[in-house]
């Protein structure tokens, strides 16, 4: 729930500045087009949060310096399984230790309970102010025409769909330019339903009570709608002095009064006075807007908001990140995997094949940079940020931030033309078993010492397939061209050459009969590695330092 807020305060944070860009660069000064823009902010603060868990999103990534030095990751267990083995299933472990879930638990608990007693005191406030608005049209007597109630000490208008104007109990003693000042002032409340709109900012205010934008939103939504309602009675043709003069003495009745409605429980406080004087008396009444600029600006205001919604606000730094040597004598293997839905684990990997893991790119691609990036082996554990599970992409983001800030890497790109492998789906069609959301993504090699290897793979894409292809078997990129888009399960086995695996010498033994790499794919999976010539991107190491400690 937190991650959700959190990213939906950056998100709406985006969307008022970009709004406010707008009202700025088109020099707007019309008190209605901004309270129409900043109301188009309002409902998109509310609707955020809806719309961040299950509207389309387009991932607009947002650079964040990892703390690595504020916590780190306790080392999880790792199965003997020889040299070039990788963990079983069952031998990586989901979840935390109880010590980090106690601590981690600790302070959701108290973040959720202080964000739900502020939220749940503005909500109590807001429904009693509701209520007794209802309680205050319905004890409103008719008086020559006009709805009047003792509880009010100025005029005032409220409900949601129907608004209805109220005026105070001595409205009979006002001269007749007074009344119609200020009946002129309602009825354009009544018109633009200003009722509605005030409360939908008093509920963000009460949803968002952290973020200083709603307190401001709902300040700025009735000041708007007070100005523009002041510029409707002033064009009737009422003389500015007087309709300052009538603001005055109805404010001396609220300050005698206590308030504007003798009622508890309401939160209905009138606008900066001072501030709405000032540009009745001062300022230089706006030009009427053209049917064309409101549309523009609309529009402009429209494209800002939908962009900043359907944007997924990614942080590229870990939460998290511990680094460390692997040890010697390190038995269990080399991998990288996600053992929950946020811990990021890599284990025994030189610097060189961190590179491409982050890239996505085979060792080959990669080059310059010292010695010790193909000696130097490290594990990692990392806490990625957000409560969901990241994507391939979003993984490969965090780790490229993180040999940026821990081992100060400069690179940079360069294409050439080489031969590639194209995976296709093979005469007959894929003989893949669709995977379920539930299934926890896997995806690794275990080579034993015969040279049969075997690939699991569970919950993977086609286009993860292709990137451990390339980056950890074959000698070539391996470009995905199936067009499947599914997440699926599958076991891989086949007999290695020498041309996979960076080279490593085959083993001398008599292995039992296997097919080889490319008639494994074809025949277990129904699919295709074919030779071709393409372009594939390759990058050159500029500079690099070893990894500062923890």
């Amino acid at each position: 729930m937190e991650g959700l807020l959190l990213e939906s305060v950056v998100r709406v944070t985006l969307i008022a500045l970009g709004t406010q860009l707008v009202l700025w660069s088109m020099r707007v000064r019309s008190a209605s087009v901004r309270h129409n823009a900043w109301t188009g902010v309002v409902v998109a603060m509310l609707c955020l949060p809806l719309w961040a868990a299950w509207g389309p999103k387009v991932s607009i990534p947002v650079h964040a310096e990892p703390l690595v030095q504020r916590a780190q990751l306790q080392r999880y267990p790792e199965a003997n399984l020889g040299p070039s083995a990788s963990p079983p299933l069952d031998a990586l472990p989901s979840k935390t230790s109880k010590t980090q879930v106690s601590i981690k638990w600790s302070w959701q608990s108290a973040g959720l309970g202080f964000y739900l007693l502020g939220a749940i005191t503005l909500l109590v406030r807001l429904a009693i102010g509701t209520l007794r608005t209802r309680q205050l049209t319905r004890q409103a007597h008719l008086q020559d025409g006009h709805l009047t109630s003792v509880s009010s000490a100025s005029p005032v208008t409220v409900g949601w769909f129907r608004p209805t104007t109220i005026l105070p109990a001595l409205w009979q003693n006002w001269p007749q330019s007074k009344l119609d000042a200020v009946l002129a002032h309602e009825h354009e409340h009544v018109r633009r339903r200003d009722p509605l709109f005030q409360w939908l900012a008093l509920l963000n205010r009460a949803l968002f009570w952290f973020h200083p934008l709603s307190w401001w939103l709902e300040r700025q939504l009735a000041l708007s709608a007070e100005e523009a309602c002041d510029a409707a009675a002033l064009a009737r043709g009422h003389s500015p002095q007087d309709y300052c003069t009538y603001l005055l003495d109805i404010a001396d009745n609220i300050a005698i009064a206590g308030g504007r409605l003798d009622l508890a429980g309401m939160e209905m406080a009138g606008s900066s006075l001072a501030t709405r004087i000032r540009q009745i008396i001062v300022s230089v009444p706006p030009k009427r807007m053209s049917r064309t600029r409101i549309v523009c600006v609309t529009g402009a205001c429209a494209i800002s908001t939908l962009l900043f919604a359907a944007a997924t606000i990614l942080s590229s730094g870990f939460e998290v990140a511990s680094i460390k040597p692997t040890a010697p004598g390190y038995t269990g293997g080399k991998f990288i995997v996600m053992q929950s839905t946020r811990h990021y684990v890599v284990r025994n990997y030189t610097f060189k094949e961190l590179v491409g893991a982050a890239y996505d790119l085979p060792l080959r691609l990669v080059s310059g940079g010292p010695d010790w990036i193909n000696t130097d082996r490290y594990d990692i554990d990392g806490l990625t940020p957000g409560e969901t599970r990241p994507s391939p992409e979003q993984r490969m983001l965090l780790l490229r931030t993180l040999l940026t800030d821990r081992w100060k890497l400069t690179l940079h790109r360069d294409r050439r033309s080489l031969p590639v492998y194209e995976l296709t789906v093979a005469k007959g069609g894929a003989k893949l078993q669709e995977s379920t959301p539930e299934t926890e993504e896997f995806l690794t090699n275990r080579m034993f010492n015969d040279n049969h290897v075997l690939l699991p793979a569970r919950n993977v894409t086609m286009t993860q397939f292709a990137s451990v292809l390339q980056r950890a078997i074959v000698d070539r990129p391996v470009l995905d061209k199936t067009g499947l888009s599914g997440h699926y399960n599958f076991d891989l086995e086949w007999t290695r050459d020498e041309t996979q695996f960076g080279g490593i010498p085959l083993a001398k033994v008599e292995a039992p009969p296997r097919p080889d790499l490319f008639s494994a794919v074809q025949q277990q999976l129904g699919l295709r590695l074919q030779s071709s010539k393409g372009t594939a991107e390759v990058l050159i190491i500029d500079r690099v330092e070893r990894p500062s400690a923890n």
